[in-house]
């Protein structure tokens, strides 16, 4: 990704430069900024790395997009799951408040975990078992919410489909079907919670003793469901674990179970969810190509929803 892509999502009004000399006044306590670089993953917010005198941490500046309200609910949603045990990341506060407010551009400073994603990582089930019950421990949170609209997610792929600009007629007409079950599903009895939203490999990581969930941008109050049927989309699926998929499902369903309950109606619409999540995917990218976005991050993602969502369409059966 082209680093000006990323200043493009955000309204500093200064040179970076000078921007990375308030947040050293702002953040006393991260010591001297050494070393900054942009972490180049994502469609939203810009974040950065950095490396202070004091130790790493993470800049996250929120996209001009986001309203007040929205950042700050994404600060409490962090804040209250730690409180709980979820294993996630620390804000650090500043001189005043948890946030930086610069010029209307909204940042945080985040302690960085030493770990790698599951990018290339195929979970174990016991990861699997370990990464459920910190979502379904977070799911437990409820308290209203502003969320930001999500175009990429299985919730909004009967609107993004409607609306779609998409040319190739194909990839419309694949996703028609389980567009129209969608559309005749009622979910308004169905459980909610606060829910991360896109729990995907890269929004995990791991070392030898713990794990830790990132990247709370799509977080927001909703059905629980969305949850479940995200994670195991882009956090236990794959083509590495297809074949283990009904096993898997048992055993996500099974440990989410042990703290939020979930009813027959819900777990059965959990199968659909998950192609949702590939079609929604898969949807989006095909514009994004369309539009002249050929970068390698759309091209995966592209090539990878199509090939889950075509798998997946076979097991679900809509």
């Amino acid at each position: 990704m082209n680093p000006n892509k990323l200043f493009e999502r955000i309204n500093l009004g200064v040179p970076f430069e000078r921007y990375m000399e308030d947040i050293e006044k702002e953040y006393p306590n991260i010591g001297t900024i050494q070393k900054y670089s942009p972490i180049q993953e994502g469609y939203e917010d810009a974040n950065f790395f950095l490396s202070t005198s004091n130790g790493k941490y993470v800049l996250k500046i929120f996209s001009k997009d986001r309203t007040e309200k929205n950042i700050k609910d994404y600060i409490k949603i962090i804040q209250e799951a730690r409180k709980i045990g979820v294993q996630t990341l620390e804000i650090i506060p500043n001189n005043k408040n948890s946030f930086y407010l610069f010029n209307g551009s909204y940042s945080i400073i985040t302690s960085f975990f030493e770990g790698k994603s599951f990018k290339f990582i195929k979970p174990s089930l016991d990861e699997i078992a370990l990464v459920t019950e910190n979502i379904s421990r977070l799911n437990t949170l409820n308290f209203d919410v502003e969320e930001s609209y999500d175009s990429w997610g299985s919730k909004n792929l009967v609107t993004e489909h409607d609306k779609s600009k998409v040319q190739n007629e194909l990839v419309r007409r694949e996703i028609l079907p389980l567009v129209e079950f969608l559309k005749q599903q009622d979910y308004s009895q169905f459980s909610k919670g606060i829910i991360h939203g896109d729990m995907q490999r890269q929004h995990v990581l791991k070392n030898e003793k713990n794990i830790c969930i990132i990247d709370y941008g799509c977080a927001r109050r909703d059905f629980k469901i969305y949850e479940v049927s995200v994670f195991l989309a882009w956090f236990c699926l794959a083509q590495d674990s297809w074949d283990e998929r009904e096993k898997i499902l048992k055993e996500v369903i099974e440990k989410y179970t042990e703290v939020n309950n979930l009813t027959t109606g819900e777990i059965d619409n959990i199968k659909p969810l998950i192609a949702a999540s590939y079609a929604a995917y898969y949807l989006k990218t095909t514009e994004l190509i369309e539009n002249g976005d050929h970068s390698q991050e759309t091209t995966d993602w592209n090539n990878s929803s199509r090939q889950m969502f075509e798998k997946c369409m076979d097991w679900v059966r809509v």
